[in-house]
């Protein structure tokens, strides 16, 4: 992600105008994953997938199906979805079910798992602002 400046003024406790710079991401900058495994049911991930594609967000694999990329390959053109193939991003936020949903944004992280739908998720993310 990129950083950029930020000027920002404050009025401090005793009523005089503080200036300051400070680093942060564009209030706008957001990942969302959802780690998904293709032992899931078939309308699960098809479902999850079409809503990652409404959110921008991105589905995630631990690894291969049978450690065979030919297998892997050809169930996901047989269900029609897209991934990222990536273990050492569910080592990193700790998955260990599916699907997980993870929200990172302007240095806040927010990890939702169990069965429900990315717009329930995203939702519960955002009523803990």
């Amino acid at each position: 992600y990129a950083k950029t400046l930020h000027q920002e003024s404050e009025r401090s406790h005793d009523g005089n105008m503080d200036s300051r710079i400070e680093s942060q991401e564009p209030d706008d900058w957001y990942k969302l994953f959802v780690f998904v495994s293709l032992s899931m049911p078939e309308a699960t991930l098809k479902s999850l997938y079409q809503e990652a594609q409404d959110y921008g967000a991105v589905l995630v694999l631990r690894g291969l199906e049978d450690n065979s990329l030919k297998k892997t390959a050809e169930t996901l053109q047989r269900l029609s979805i897209s991934v990222q193939i990536d273990p050492e991003l569910f080592k990193r936020y700790e998955v260990q079910r599916v699907p997980t949903f993870v929200y990172l944004r302007s240095q806040k992280l927010d990890i939702l798992a169990g069965h429900t739908s990315l717009h329930y998720a995203l939702s519960r993310f955002k009523a803990e602002l």
